[in-house]
């Protein structure tokens, strides 16, 4: 497992059942626990997420609103929940910064570098965190 997604809580949201099968075992396997669904049930998970991944359809779906609802509930549960927005190929990360989510990968998604910023999340995360 790597360090920083050691027990880490991932919420993955993407309608295509293959790439939620990919991402969940790509962080699985680095220690993540993992939830992945579809954005139908996205908002009844009861699992508060340390980070979501979502598909820009997500972060875009009512001018955004659906993804920063997900965030919300997650702060409501105790956890802010910093997004990863996966983009189309050939897109840039400009129209992702500018809707307020500066966390993006392009599709099709390299299992390491997810890994990689999901691990530096993680690590500014649990930083950031109170102690108890």
């Amino acid at each position: 497992p790597i360090e920083h997604l050691a027990r880490m809580h991932v919420l993955i949201v993407r309608d295509d059942e293959h790439c939620r099968h990919f991402l969940r075992e790509v962080l699985g396997l680095a220690g993540a626990l993992v939830t992945a669904t579809s954005v139908i049930d996205a908002l009844t998970v009861t699992q508060a997420a340390d980070l979501i991944v979502c598909d820009s359809a997500v972060a875009w779906a009512s001018g955004g609103n659906l993804l920063r609802r997900l965030q919300y509930l997650h702060f409501r549960r105790g956890r802010e929940a910093p997004a990863i927005v996966l983009l189309p190929p050939g897109t840039t990360g400009a129209a992702a910064q500018a809707a307020g989510f500066p966390y993006h990968l392009t599709k099709p998604v390299d299992g390491d570098r997810l890994r990689l910023l999901v691990g530096t999340l993680g690590r500014t995360t649990r930083a950031a965190a109170p102690r108890s």
